[in-house]
C-alpha cells in the first residue's frame, strides 16, 4: 500500500471539526527492537495530534525490556519496569517520513524507512542502525482542560 492512501483517513478524522472543547487525536501503540551492541526491545504507547496537514505531534511513553526489576525478596526479574518509563516527545511527517523521538529537545532516534501495510500496520526502519518499529494507530478524541 502506498504510504499516501495509509495515512489519508486518519489526515481527514484529525481535520474533522470537534465540539469546542474536544479535538480528535490519533493514538499509537509501538513494538521495536534494538539489534546493537545494546540489545533490548521496546513497548511504547502515546497520543499524536495535527500540525499541519503533513505533520503529527506528540508524547509516548516508552518501556524498554533492559530496564529490568526485581521483586522484593526473590531473585526474579521482570523486564519493562514501570517506574522507569522514558517520556518522549514525537514528531511524524506524513506520508513518507521521518518518524522522530526527542527528550530535551534532543533528538533520541529516527525513522525514515516506511513500509505501510494493507493490514493497518505501519513498519519503520531507522536510518542510523538495524532497528525496526511497528505501529499500529486509533482514532480517539481528548477533552480540553478548563
Amino acid at each position: 500500500m502506498q504510504c499516501d492512501s495509509y495515512f489519508q483517513p486518519f489526515i481527514a478524522y484529525l481535520q474533522q471539526p470537534t465540539q469546542p472543547i474536544s479535538v480528535h487525536v490519533l493514538n499509537f501503540l509501538i513494538a521495536g527492537n534494538r539489534t546493537e551492541t545494546n540489545r533490548f526491545v521496546t513497548y511504547m504507547e502515546g497520543t499524536l495530534f495535527l500540525k499541519s496537514s503533513s505533520q503529527l505531534t506528540g508524547t509516548c511513553a516508552a518501556y524498554f525490556s533492559d530496564r529490568s526489576r526485581t521483586w522484593p525478596s526473590t531473585d526474579l526479574q521482570q523486564p519493562f519496569d514501570a517506574n522507569r518509563i522514558d517520556d518522549l516527545d514525537v514528531s511524524l511527517a506524513v506520508p513518507n517520513g521521518p518518524l522522530t523521538f526527542s527528550s530535551g529537545g534532543r533528538v533520541v532516534s529516527t525513522f525514515t524507512n516506511f513500509e505501510c501495510k494493507d493490514n493497518g500496520l505501519l513498519v519503520c526502519t531507522s536510518q542510523l542502525d538495524r532497528s525496526i518499529f511497528v505501529l499500529s494507530f486509533s482514532q480517539g478524541v481528548i477533552t480540553r482542560q478548563g
